[in-house]
């Protein structure tokens, strides 16, 4: 006869394995079921560092110097991830798109690979990290006092220059280095695309500070723009080099300043033919051919009109103004390399056939290379007031163009 409480022991031992059966059960379920969903890795990123795998060149430095800590990074559109593998091989799950991924080693070493997922089809890539290549891994976008291209003042109270990400979110930088180096560059109408360093240089990093923004601040914008001129007449280039705080990579951009230096003035003329001509209240336009800088100035009662201090640039002038039926134009365009003084004459059409010249430099500026602003083109049509039409210096001579000296100037 079985007692009482063998049996209770023997129920009992059959609900705890009906039990533990049944959470085996579930647990087999949802082991198969995320096993289902989770995504299989599609891409295989192999990492090296110059020419050797990644694994091999990081044991070799681990062997040379075992008391140093050696650090890695793995960035998929410019956002950390996670370390590289010791292996040197990272698995990742990407939905089709485009991506760019990158690798550092120790904050001196880095590269990146852009890379398109189709479908389910696998992708297999490398990526070299160079000394050279860490400086590509984070995209910069730099303003000075929030201007991409600035004309610096000294009547401003401070200069910020700010780091700014693909999405114009700033960087914030770490106070322990950075670097600023200036050079004159070569000034010509397309130098936004093709710029060419000149002369000597200055190192400007003692006039700079990182403040508690973690921006590159300068607060004696005066003493920066001594420091520009004296290493000659302008434009110039700011070289930047920081470091960014949260990735401790570093960030380096090239900015190009401007400095107001050079008074560019001028008088509106008037020929005999156009003796009724009024003077005064004639506007006068400048704008930059190398940006979006541009100013209005109206002349006086006797033509005269200034645009104040400006900086190093290649300008078109115009003025256009309406007489006796017709809109006479004086079109021109002066290299403010020195102050300037210049004479614009509005002509009719009739007198621009006729070859009058519309546009002088007085004194100061220079007048551009033909060769540097287009080919050369003859005026063989009116002039319009919507149409573009050919800088004065491009005209060819006309042999019956008037003495200059008949020209009156108040």
């Amino acid at each position: 006869m079985t007692s009482p409480t063998r049996e209770r022991n023997t129920g009992n031992q059959m609900r705890i394995g009906r039990y533990l059966n049944a959470v085996i059960c579930a647990c087999v379920l949802a082991l198969s079921a995320f096993s289902q969903s989770a995504p299989r890795p599609n891409v295989t990123v192999s990492f090296e560092l110059e020419d050797r795998p990644y694994s091999q060149a990081r044991n070799a430095a681990i062997e040379a110097a075992p008391s140093l800590t050696f650090f890695s990074q793995l960035f998929l559109n410019e956002v950390l991830q996670r370390p590289i593998p010791d292996n040197g091989v990272a698995q990742l799950s990407l939905a089709p798109g485009t991506y760019v991924v990158s690798g550092v080693y120790d904050g001196i070493m880095g590269g990146s690979s852009e890379f398109t997922v189709i479908g389910s089809e696998p992708v297999d890539l490398t990526v070299r990290m160079t000394g050279e290549g860490i400086l590509g891994i984070l995209t910069v976008n730099v303003t000075f006092n929030g201007d991409a291209r600035p004309i610096p003042s000294a009547e401003v109270n401070q200069i910020n220059i700010s780091f700014l990400d693909d999405a114009g979110q700033p960087y914030t930088l770490a106070d322990d280095w950075f670097d600023v180096t200036a050079y004159r560059v070569q000034n010509a109408p397309n130098m936004y695309k093709n710029t060419k360093t000149i002369g000597s240089n200055a190192e400007l990093s003692p006039l700079f500070s990182i403040n508690q923004a973690g921006e590159l601040t300068s607060p004696a914008p005066s003493a920066l723009i001594n420091a520009l001129l004296a290493i000659g007449t302008g434009p110039y280039v700011l070289e930047i080099a920081v470091v960014d705080e949260a990735t401790q990579l570093p960030l380096s951009a090239n900015i190009i300043i401007r400095v107001e230096k050079n008074v560019l003035s001028g008088e509106v003329c008037r020929y005999p033919s156009s003796a009724g001509f009024s003077l005064g209240d004639v506007t006068v336009d400048v704008s930059s051919t190398t940006s979006d800088f541009a100013r209005s100035a109206t002349t006086s009662a006797d033509g005269i009109f200034s645009f104040g201090a400006l900086p190093e640039d290649t300008y078109a002038l115009n003025t256009s103004h309406r007489f006796e039926g017709e809109t006479l134009f004086a079109p021109g365009i002066v290299v403010l390399t020195a102050s300037a003084h210049i004479a614009l004459c509005p002509l009719s059409v009739d007198q621009m056939v006729a070859g009058e010249r519309d546009f002088e430099v007085l004194s100061g500026g220079l007048m551009p290379d033909p060769g540097s602003m287009g080919p050369r083109r003859e005026r063989s049509r009116p002039r319009l007031p919507s149409r573009k039409r050919p800088s004065p210096w491009m005209w060819p001579e006309d042999p019956q163009e008037k003495d200059p000296d008949t020209k009156q100037v108040p």
